[in-house]
């Protein structure tokens, strides 16, 4: 009888102790799948909030492009003024694109 009191108290010894672990983990898998689903939600927010901006700088662009091009069709043509602009854009790096647009 005394066998069985240890071979018991010996199970109970390693079972509360594995079942605090095991609830330990599962919390903290819990909590960090709760704090992960919140940021994930926050950066799609974050992401739709920059649509609008987005297509906004693209309009933008798009104009400045055509800007571009319209003045080097002129400095192609013999505009001097046209000619400095598509000049200075040179020395600033700027290359402008005639074919697009």
């Amino acid at each position: 009888m005394d066998d069985d009191k240890r071979t018991s108290a010996k199970r109970f010894d390693v079972f509360v102790p594995l079942v605090l672990v095991v609830v330990a983990l599962l919390i903290m898998t819990g909590f960090q799948t709760i704090q992960l689903t919140r940021e994930r939600e926050l950066l799609r927010a974050r992401i739709e909030l920059q649509e609008e901006p987005m297509k906004e700088s693209q309009n933008v662009r798009q104009q400045l492009e055509s800007v571009a091009r319209s003045t080097a069709e002129l400095a192609r043509r013999g505009n001097v003024n046209a000619q400095r602009i598509v000049d200075e854009l040179r020395k600033a790096g700027v290359t402008i694109n005639l074919e697009s647009g």
